[in-house]
């Protein structure tokens, strides 16, 4: 398994998130185009976006997994990705009102 590390765009002030979130997209386009991926599997946090957003640019398949911890509220990953993730799956039914046409997978761990 290869195992590629990008910018982490959560750290710093407003405009150094920015800066992150930019190094962030161009070293997920690279990894992309390096790789090739037909489906990109996910469990969330913000670093994961870019290379979510790419991967539906190119038309590729989405797989969301939201956080175990989020048991009561959806994670803003989940909010923002919901909308085109091909498959959404949650691990407690207490997020079913947040997200109506996720699939209740039960807790993972």
């Amino acid at each position: 398994m290869r195992v590629h590390y990008v910018a982490h765009p959560k750290h710093g002030w407003a405009i150094r998130r920015a800066a992150l979130l930019l190094v962030n997209f161009v070293q997920s386009l690279a990894v992309y185009a390096k790789e090739k991926p037909d489906l990109i599997i996910s469990t969330g946090a913000d670093v994961t976006l870019s290379i979510m957003l790419i991967a539906k640019l190119y038309r590729k398949k989405l797989i969301f997994i939201e956080s175990g911890a989020n048991v009561t509220k959806p994670s803003l990953t989940g909010r923002l990705v919901y909308r085109f993730a091909d498959l959404f799956l949650i691990q407690w039914e207490e997020l079913k009102p947040h997200y109506p046409r996720a699939i209740y997978g039960g807790p993972l761990l």
